[in-house]
């Protein structure tokens, strides 16, 4: 059916026809049309069969034609034939005698159970806090896969590790006064052959000729070197390390007053003079 529209509308009295029905022309003379597409619109936004055709009556000239009427009549008596909603878990039993004292007692309630069927009936709670509200009231659930077999749906426990525990030292058997004793006894003699060791000014040249170079450079003090050139011939003299850097020293020979470069690789001995 097609209406025609003269002039604007109020905005809610245009929102409202649009609702219901397919603008086609748009303009001063607006064109509509009601379809089943646009009936089930308005259904499906609350309003009922009684309102759309209430509607339609007030602000129309003339009567409904009955081919409207109809229309309308005939979506609204197939609209809501299905009906969805939410559901997170199903609680089902053969025996619908069970089932039925499962939705008399509290338990229902705190499930949040809806009765479907004499043996289906679904919560919008998940699985386990439904078979856990059915177990404080007395009853005996158990959860199922898509396949009926039986399944837990208990939570895994929370696995926490601990701290390895440190075995125990087991104490000697030594007394305490025995131990200082030893330890006292210890110290005595390092303090005995300190006192008995004569002092001397000169250094004890380190095992490495670098330490020793290095030392005596910063002395200033000279040093004994013992080396072989690059034919093997021995070498010998003593010099005032000036620098010892880059695997060599640089050291100042006072004799002849010039500045000798060893290798420190070829250097066999090295000794404060």
């Amino acid at each position: 059916m097609t209406i025609m529209v003269p002039g604007p509308l109020p905005f809610e009295l245009h929102r409202r026809l649009a609702l219901i029905a397919e603008l086609e022309t748009p303009g001063l003379a607006a064109m509509f049309r009601i379809t089943d597409a646009s009936v089930r619109r308005g259904l499906d936004a609350g309003l009922s069969e009684r309102e759309i055709t209430e509607f339609l009556e007030v602000h129309s000239l003339g009567e409904l034609p009955p081919t409207v009427t109809y229309l309308i009549s005939d979506v609204a008596r197939r609209h809501g034939g299905l009906r969805g909603g939410a559901a997170l878990s199903y609680l089902r039993s053969d025996d619908d005698t069970l089932l039925a004292e499962v939705m008399a007692s509290p338990a229902a309630e705190a499930a949040e159970l809806t009765r479907l069927a004499p043996t289906v009936a679904i919560s919008s709670l998940p699985l386990a806090k439904v078979l856990h509200h059915l177990r404080e009231h007395g009853f005996s659930p158990v959860a199922e896969n898509a396949e009926g077999a039986t399944v837990d749906v208990r939570p895994e426990p929370a696995r926490v590790f601990g701290r390895p525990q440190t075995p125990e030292v087991p104490r000697s058997g030594i007394s305490e006064a025995k131990i200082d004793a030893a330890v006292s006894a210890v110290l005595g003699a390092s303090a005995a052959q300190s006192a008995t060791e004569p002092a001397t000014d000169t250094p004890e040249s380190p095992e490495s000729p670098t330490t020793t170079l290095q030392l005596a450079a910063r002395s200033r003090r000279q040093v004994r070197i013992v080396a072989v050139d690059k034919h093997g011939q021995r070498l010998e003299m003593t010099v005032l390390p000036l620098s010892v850097s880059g695997g060599q020293v640089d050291g100042l020979d006072e004799a002849s007053g010039q500045v000798r470069r060893l290798l420190i690789h070829r250097i066999t001995e090295v000794t404060f003079a």
